[in-house]
Order: structure tokens, then sequence, then C-alpha cells
């Protein structure tokens, strides 16, 4: 079943100051809504801004990293597209950027 949120910031770099280097990972948690124990994906929107070259960002469970894109950057510009990603161990969701830069990741709803 899908769970529609009032988007909300999950992740925004911008914020310490400091991009995600080239090749880097990081990745950010996502709140279960209430009353629900497992969520099994979510529906987020990406934006990655600050990038000089074109690249690729993978969105993931935190597991194996897949071999899929799921965000492709134009450099010079707020690049933004939307996914669905399975959701990890501990609420968590992993995030690599090819060529570096800042991310927004928002959240737009739970799939459980």
């Amino acid at each position: 079943d899908f769970l529609p949120a009032e988007p909300s910031r999950l992740l925004d770099t911008r914020e310490g100051g400091s991009k995600i280097e080239p090749g880097g990972t990081t990745f950010t948690r996502v709140p279960s809504p209430a009353g629900v124990d497992l969520v099994t994906a979510a529906s987020v929107n990406l934006t990655s801004v600050g990038h000089t070259l074109p690249g690729f960002v993978t969105a993931w469970d935190c597991g194996q990293q897949p071999f899929a894109s799921a965000l492709n950057p134009v450099p010079g510009q707020a690049t933004a597209n939307g996914a669905l990603v399975e959701v990890g161990n501990g609420d968590a969701v992993c995030l690599f950027h090819a060529e570096g830069g800042h991310l927004l990741v928002d959240l737009t709803g739970w799939w459980v």
C-alpha cells in the first residue's frame, strides 16, 4: 500500500556546507509514518545542485549498491527526479554521487 506524505526534507548537504566528494556516498534515514512498523520503500524526490560534470546518483537500501541511476545531473543546473527507493535496516537509504555535488532528498510517501 502507498501512504502519501506531506513533502518533507530528509537531507540537504548544503546546510553543512560540504559537498559530497566525487565517488562519495552518504545516507539519510526515512522516518516511518505513525502506526506503521515496517516501511519497504520510500517515494522521494532527489535533487543535485552545485555539480560541474555530468554524472549519476544512485539511491538504494544500503545493501549491495545497484548499477542503476536514480538521477542524472546536468552540469550548471539543479537537476531533480522522482525515485522509488527500498528502505534498508535502520530505515536507511544510501546515496552515491559519481561526480560530486550537493544532494537534497525530499520524502513524498511510503510503501508499506
